[in-house]
């Protein structure tokens, strides 16, 4: 009979598929059985049934060892349902005053570029861009030397003139009696004097005691002393007009002498300074910009075919480019025709500025209120998502569940957009429009 011998294979392979099978160390199993090597290899029977029964129960194990690893399903845990809980509210009409929307700019409600009245050189600039006047204060100072000379030489003409009828300067030219200024008491007295006596010669020529010819020198002495006094009492008025031309000169010399100091005309901002100092100007030369920005106006177009809605007194809501909050004004100006080269009425209203928060030149927008009672329908922007450009709201259907509907919309007001088209009066939609996905969800929380 043959005689057979098990062999093991030892070193690191049976190591490691030892260490690797699931049951090696459950005591339920026996050892695995050492692999068999001759040349040939032969088996008993008994032999070959125990090597079939090792194989059976390996596997048997590996079964069990799968079925182990799997999680159990407890029975007592309760399955989601697919539900959603947030308050909604109903779509109803809300009151919204119909508008015409404009677009504009905002301008100085004045806009002064400040010449010079006079001559000179510009001795001092007291301002730049961004200054902040007040009406009076002085912008540019020119050289007052000449204008100081000019007004002594006025003074002194003047006084000339008043000198030569005896008057004083301050003194009023209305109170003066010209017949008691002394050339023209002179010239009556001679006047008298020949009329006295070409008087007595026709008397004398009456009884002949003197000759015509004589008569007839008197007379003519008479005439000439009476145009004398005549002219004396022209004199006095030529001086009269004299002083009160000399006074105007004066008068407008010392203007000049102010005038050399320019200053704003009105509460404002300097926009710009034309000139510097050393600069020579004539009257007209510009030297400086001036606004005023408090009020500022808001001058806006309207199309043609809403031109006839506007009304002086109408209620304007502005929207300020780069400002969140709207502005309420008036309007207070309308233009009496239509701009024919963009058909649109032009219209103004005031923005109060105390603090300079605004600038002119900044674009703006217009809502005008021509209806203050007109409603439509309107949503919280909360209950409003926005992706793309394109509005969606979560809408409550008749089931109770959950869908999403693409609305459009229309105008805006804080805290509040105007639903054009996607929803009806009496839909409900959810007050807050969140990220994911709740469609088909049922809605557990009445509407409000």
């Amino acid at each position: 009979m043959p005689r057979y011998r098990h062999v093991s294979l030892q070193g690191r392979n049976s190591d490691r598929h030892a260490r690797a099978s699931p049951i090696s160390s459950d005591p339920r199993f026996p050892t695995p059985v050492p692999l068999l090597t001759q040349a040939p290899v032969k088996f008993t029977a008994v032999r070959h049934c125990d090597f079939v029964c090792c194989l059976l129960l390996l596997a048997t194990a590996g079964c069990h060892a799968t079925e182990s690893a799997t999680v159990p399903v407890r029975d007592d845990e309760p399955i989601k349902a697919d539900r959603h809980t947030a308050p909604a509210l109903t779509v109803r009409p809300s009151v919204w005053p119909t508008t015409v929307r404009t677009q504009g700019t905002l301008v100085a409600d004045e806009h002064a570029v400040i010449g010079s009245k006079v001559s000179g050189r510009v001795a001092e600039t007291m301002v730049d861009l961004g200054s902040i006047v007040k009406r009076g204060e002085p912008l540019v100072r020119l050289d007052p030397v000449d204008f100081e000379l000019h007004v002594e030489r006025a003074n002194a003409q003047l006084a000339e003139a008043c000198a030569a009828v005896g008057l004083e300067v301050s003194s009023d030219t209305r109170s003066l009696d010209s017949e008691s200024i002394p050339f023209v008491q002179v010239e009556k007295a001679i006047w008298q004097e020949a009329s006295d006596a070409l008087a007595r010669l026709r008397n004398l020529h009456e009884k002949n005691a003197v000759s015509q010819a004589e008569l007839d020198k008197q007379v003519a002495l008479t005439r000439v002393a009476n145009a004398r006094y005549e002219a004396a009492l022209r004199t006095v008025d030529e001086n009269l007009a004299l002083i009160q031309s000399r006074r105007a000169e004066l008068a407008q010399v010392k203007q000049d002498l102010k005038d050399a100091t320019i200053c704003a005309p009105f509460d404002g901002v300097v926009q710009q300074r034309h000139l510097a100092a050393g600069t020579f100007v004539q009257p007209g030369t510009p030297v400086a910009t001036v606004v005023r920005i408090d009020p500022l106006r808001f001058q806006g177009r309207v199309p043609e075919r809403k031109a006839t809605l506007i009304r002086v007194g109408q209620a304007i809501r502005i929207h300020i480019e780069g400002n969140p909050e709207m502005i309420n004004a008036q309007v207070v100006r309308t233009s009496p025709s239509l701009d024919p080269s963009s058909r649109s009425l032009q219209i103004e209203a005031e923005v109060s500025n105390p603090k300079s928060v605004h600038r002119a030149g900044l674009f703006a927008e217009g809502y005008v209120e021509v209806d203050a009672t007109a409603t439509t329908l309107s949503l919280p922007e909360n209950a409003v998502g926005e992706f793309a450009g394109v509005h969606k709201v979560w809408f409550v259907k008749e089931d109770n569940h959950i869908g999403i509907r693409t609305v459009e919309i229309g105008r805006r007001l804080p805290q509040r957009l105007e639903i054009v088209s996607g929803l009806a009066e009496g839909d409900r939609v959810l007050e807050q429009f969140t990220d994911g996905d709740h469609r088909n969800s049922e809605l557990l929380t009445r509407h409000e």
